[in-house]
């Protein structure tokens, strides 16, 4: 299961904010950063993880967010490569 906590957490650290700075702004810093870098807050994210991987449980959760982010960014090929790694 997935918890609000966990996916505003994961979402940031994939986001490239380390936990110091996570846990030095408080919540709603954190939330506007993750909306800024997924479209939605945390708690759609939740409903939309649990339904998603009901249906498909061998989708990688990292590939998930980065999914959430191009959504919300269209960056290019290049540019994304530089925040989440080859492919």
């Amino acid at each position: 299961t997935f918890s609000v906590d966990k996916v505003l957490r994961d979402g940031l650290i994939f986001a490239g904010f380390n936990d110091e700075r996570i846990t030095r702004c408080g919540e709603k810093r954190n939330t506007d950063r993750f909306k800024a870098h997924y479209g939605v807050g945390p708690k759609t994210v939740v409903s939309f993880l649990e339904d998603l991987f009901n249906k498909h449980p061998s989708l990688k959760y990292k590939d998930v967010f980065m999914t959430l982010n191009w959504l919300k960014t269209y960056s290019v090929a290049h540019v994304m490569a530089a925040i989440w790694g080859p492919c």
